[in-house]
């Protein structure tokens, strides 16, 4: 029984966002997310047809006949649009997903230049600080190779 009281609000959703995608041909990616989702869960007919099996065995008659026809009336609805209307085909997923993605170009780009920049720095501290043990040191360099790769390391 929890298994469908879960699927028939998902379902709901599903139907709204449908609904929306129809009046103004435009979706977030948070909406095509939460389809993806339904669907890897539910496109397992056995999984779906087990959860149905499981109401049925172990739920009274008459809450069982309430969320079934619930049920029904979401699918139904969902087959309905699914029918009647050009609902996302992949262009459009494509495109939301690539404007999701973009959204996050700047933020990467920025954060590309401060690990270039500081790359060069650490990497020349970390080789004088691995390195100093095969050479004639005094404990201060040692120090002041240490001090420096933490400093470098911290920033990086």
């Amino acid at each position: 029984m929890n298994t469908i009281t879960t699927l028939i609000p998902q379902y709901g959703e599903l139907n709204r966002i449908s609904k929306d995608w129809i009046v103004s041909h435009t979706f977030s990616f948070e909406k095509q997310k939460f389809i993806v989702d339904f669907y890897s869960e539910w496109s397992d007919i056995k999984a779906f047809e087990q959860a149905i099996l499981e109401l049925v065995l172990h739920t009274p008659p008459e809450p069982c006949t309430l969320l079934l026809k619930s049920l029904k009336k979401e699918v139904r609805e969902y087959t309905r649009l699914y029918e009647a209307y050009s609902l996302p085909h992949d262009e459009v997923i494509m495109r939301v997903c690539n404007q999701y993605a973009d959204s996050y170009k700047e933020a990467i780009k920025e954060e590309m230049e401060v690990v270039n920049r500081l790359r060069k720095p650490m990497n020349e501290a970390n080789n004088r600080y691995d390195t100093i043990g095969y050479r004639e040191h005094t404990p201060e360099e040692e120090k002041l190779a240490e001090r420096e790769y933490e400093r470098c390391k911290a920033e990086y």
